[in-house]
């Protein structure tokens, strides 16, 4: 019997552990961690766990070993402090509170219209990183309260309550294009004056992208140019790729011509294209794109839609973490 008690014990003390990071907020219910070494099975790199330990200081290095649920959300089982490091000069003590509204939700993140946080921002339109569990029971539209921490790799947002509900305009109505159907033909304003056609009769295998120019968050716009920036060298005979204005207002043929010098684009392999607002409301639907004008600001989703020759969906990307082999195995 004590021999099998021994062997119980090691195997509890040599079980590997789950992640491993820096403690960034502790609200009583959740834990706010940043990842620090490559044991992490997330992709993102700070994460939200369901944790009620208070006693732990913000600042520790800890060692986590964690239960996930079907749809990846961790519990802290148990943990262990490693070592502690001194708060990052933007840290909030305890957090900031947040009050804003849901524009998207995605796998581990949000985005949200929150109104202003006092000695911290204004309100803006921005992405927040937040427990998985909290993008499967929120939608657009719900009205939410939350405490925000930033960490390396943006902000965190945790103690998610909803408080009410309104409309969010620019979700898609309609179903969006279905791998294997023809996107109808959409003739549009190219940045060099003349027109490019996406679609059925577009000029070959075609990559349609959609960004707008004044895009401040480097997780979205600039994210998805770096994209295409990468997959122009890799073009071979008519492959193109179409970036099509999601702010036709302010990105005029000559704004687009301007930005398109300033990131590379070589036309007719690459063109910055500006939709009238009809043609961008179809594009919208046939993408599942979502683009919401709020204020001022502009909230949207990201998509990137590759096509054949005969304007055939072949694959659809909801996010930037795609390798630029999986889009050009596609054309």
């Amino acid at each position: 019997m004590r021999s099998v008690l021994l062997l119980v014990a090691l195997t509890a003390c040599s079980e590997p552990r789950s992640d491993h990071g820096t403690l960034l907020l502790a609200t009583g219910t959740q834990w706010v961690v940043q990842h620090d070494d490559p044991l992490s099975r997330m992709v993102q790199g700070t994460e939200i766990y369901a944790s009620t330990d208070t006693t732990t200081t913000v600042g520790s290095h800890v060692d986590l070993w964690v239960d996930r649920d079907s749809d990846g959300f961790g519990t802290v089982r148990r943990s262990s402090v490693t070592g502690s490091d001194p708060v990052a000069p933007n840290h909030i003590d305890g957090g900031a509170p947040v009050v804003g509204t849901v524009i998207r939700t995605e796998p581990s993140k949000l985005l949200v219209d929150h109104e202003p946080i006092p000695d911290v921002m204004p309100g803006m339109v921005m992405p927040f990183i937040v427990g998985r569990a909290d993008t499967t029971r929120l939608t657009p539209g719900d009205r939410i309260t939350g405490t925000m921490i930033p960490s390396a790799y943006g902000y965190a947002l945790a103690d998610i309550d909803v408080i009410g509900s309104v409309d969010v305009e620019g979700a898609p109505q309609g179903a969006p294009l279905a791998v294997g159907a023809v996107l109808s033909r959409f003739e549009l304003a190219a940045h060099t004056g003349e027109s490019v056609i996406i679609g059925e009769g577009q000029r070959g295998p075609t990559v349609v992208a959609f960004v707008y120019t004044t895009c401040p968050d480097p997780n979205y716009c600039p994210a998805t140019v770096a994209k295409l920036q990468g997959l122009l060298s890799t073009l071979t005979g008519s492959q193109q790729l179409v970036a099509v204005t999601i702010d036709p207002a302010t990105d005029t043929v000559a704004v687009l011509a301007e930005y398109a010098n300033l990131v590379g684009a070589e036309s007719p392999k690459w063109t910055f294209a500006r939709p009238e607002p009809a043609q961008l409301h179809s594009l919208a639907v046939a993408a599942g794109l979502t683009v919401s004008h709020r204020s001022g600001r502009i909230a949207h989703s990201t998509r990137l839609l590759v096509l054949d020759a005969d304007g055939q969906l072949v694959r659809r990307f909801d996010d930037n973490n795609f390798a630029l082999t999986d889009v050009t195995e596609g054309l």
